[in-house]
Parts: C-alpha cells; structure tokens; sequence
C-alpha cells in the first residue's frame, strides 16, 4: 500500500472512460487524496468517479484551458491539505500515465522533495506523429531559448513541491504553455529537474490532445522574442542618434556615448519589466548599476571595433557600426538574461 502524502491532481476536459479506472487504481493504490479538476466539460464522466470517497472534483463553468486547471487545483490543495502533504503529483486524464509510473515518480520525488520530477516517455516509432513532432520543437526551443535539456518536455505527469507550485499559480500561462512554463521558471529558480522513465502508452494515436505543436512552442519563444523587439527598437534609436551626434562632431566614442546614454535607457526599462518581467524594486539598484556598467563596457568595444573597422576598410560609418553592434547583439543577450535581470522570488 501507497504510504505518500502527495495529492494526485488530474486536470480534466471531455475525459473519457480511462478516467473512471485511472481514479479507481489510484485509489486502490493507496492515495488517500485526489484532487480532480473538470474543465467545462460537456460530457458525463465525472459523475460516476466523482462517488469515490478520497475524490474532490472541482468544476469551472466553462473551458478555460489545463495550465488554468491545474492553477485550480494548485489553490485548493494550498488551501486545504498543505499542513500535511509532501507535494502534488499531476497526472492527464486520458490513461497515458499508468499507476506504476505515477508511483515510480512520487517515490523519486520522495528522495529528492525539493526537485521537479518529470515521467518522461520514450519517442520511438511508435509515437504519434504529432506528439513526437511536438516534444521535437519544444525540446529545440527550451534547449536554445532557455538551456533546458529534457527529454519529453510535454509530459503531465510531475511531482512539484508546494514551495514551487506557490511560485507557478502567478504564472500568466492558462493554456498547454502554462507546463512549458513551469519548466522556465524552474530552470530560472535553480530548481533540480529529475527525469524518471516511464512507460509510453497513447489511446487511438492520441487524438484527443490538444497540443499544438508550432504554436504552443512559440509561445515558450516569447522571452527571446521580446527581447528581440525592444533591441531593435534601441537598436534604430541609437543608429539615429549615433549618426546625427556624428555629423555634428565626427567623433566616433562621442557619438557613441551620447546615443548610446538615450537608447540604454530605453532597453533597461523594456528589458526589466517587458522581457524579463522583473518587477522587484529592492533589486533596481543592483540590476541599473550592473547595467550602466554593462552598457559602458559594451559601448567601448563597439565604438572600439566600428572606429578601427571604419579607418581600415573605408566602410560607411553606419555599416560598420551595424556589422559592431549586430555581432554584440547575442553577447548582450545572454548577459543581461542570466545575470542582470536573473528570475527570484522577488520578481
């Protein structure tokens, strides 16, 4: 018999009868408490499960999407079983996660209750098109865009400490991204994520997903994206200021300097609180001076290399200013990702 505090959360949408028997082995399995969440569902399935004993079913009027019913769940079980429960352990309610996993996943988080423990599955050939095409692309993204390394970044089946989940329910996220998300801010937390192999088992090539494989990983893109649209945005601010500055005084560090002072200012504040989202006042002092120091450094190597590339090859002066600045675009990047503008708890 199961001994684990954790609460099995099942987030649910026009479930099937798997529904039904996967309550029924986690409850034989020894789960002293579930916690079901129906979606807005149009069907009938929740009426028969909803009879046993250590079930709760919570309901919303209408579909709101998965990461807004796990958020649900999240608040009730925080409300309610947090003096006495271990973690949450989420499961899908279509019968792709058997019991013996779900148990193999609890146990690992049992030995390392700070972590994230992902069940992940194996993508052979006999995965859905689909759902391996979209563990592919999430996978890319969150590897390039976030340097998470995982093997099935779409699983529902996790083990989350209360201390995380607090953290996850101020998440925007209420659809299929909200997961994604989860592993972002984790990853930003330093939060250890486990991976635990579990068995792959997919029901009329699963169909009834609703994951879109291009735009829900698009959505994981969105930092890098912002931070895009705000540097080219201080990027053309600065070109202009930097070549008006210069025909005035044709000095190459003068003009850089003097753009870069109005166009810095501009990405700080887009970057702080557009891209990165990092809202804490106690931090502002730390983060502008660790930025003007930043934009000091990076201002005095371009206008280093943008004067010798302009004197040696007799390139226009804004080209050369261009070929600089784009090649200190990715440098720029990473620094203010992961050291200036670093997700804590605060943010």
């Amino acid at each position: 018999m199961n001994s684990s505090s954790s609460v099995v959360l099942i987030p649910a949408y026009n479930p099937g009868a798997e529904l039904s028997t996967l309550v029924s082995e986690l409850d034989a399995a020894g789960y002293k408490r579930i916690v079901l969440v129906n979606d807005g569902s149009e069907n009938s399935e929740f009426f028969p499960v909803s009879q046993t004993g250590r079930l709760v079913v919570l309901s919303h009027a209408k579909n709101m999407g998965k990461g807004a019913a796990l958020k649900t769940g999240f608040q009730y079980i925080l409300e309610n079983f947090s003096s006495d429960t271990s973690g949450i352990i989420t499961v899908d309610a279509d019968g792709q996660h058997l019991v013996r996993d779900v148990l193999n996943v609890d146990a690992k988080f049992g030995r390392d209750p700070e972590s994230l423990v992902l069940g992940v599955r194996e993508f052979d050939q006999d995965v859905p098109f689909r759902s391996a095409l979209g563990n592919r692309v999430t996978s890319f993204v969150l590897d390039k865009a976030e340097n998470i390394e995982l093997t099935d970044t779409q699983t529902g089946l996790r083990a989350l400490s209360l201390k995380f989940v607090k953290q996850t329910i101020d998440l925007r996220a209420n659809h299929y991204e909200f997961e994604l998300e989860c592993l972002v801010l984790a990853r930003r937390q330093g939060i250890k994520i486990c991976e635990v192999p579990i068995t792959t088992v997919y029901h009329s090539n699963n169909e009834s997903s609703r994951f879109r494989p291009l735009l829900d990983s698009v959505r994981v893109y969105s930092v890098f994206s912002r931070f895009l649209a705000i540097s080219l945005a201080s990027f053309l601010i600065d070109i202009v200021a930097f070549w008006i500055v210069f025909l005035i005084t044709s000095n190459v560090y003068v003009s850089t300097y003097s753009s870069r002072s109005v166009s810095a200012t501009i990405n700080f504040l887009g970057n702080k609180y557009l891209v990165f989202r990092s809202h804490s006042l106690t931090r502002i002092i730390w983060e502008g001076g660790s930025y003007l120091c930043l934009v000091f450094l990076v201002a005095s190597v371009s206008a280093f290399f943008v004067q010798h590339l302009y004197k040696a090859t007799n390139l226009n002066i804004l080209v050369a200013k261009v070929i600089v600045d784009i090649s200190l675009f990715f440098m720029n990047f990473f620094v203010q990702k992961h050291l200036l503008f670093k997700w804590n708890k605060e943010s």
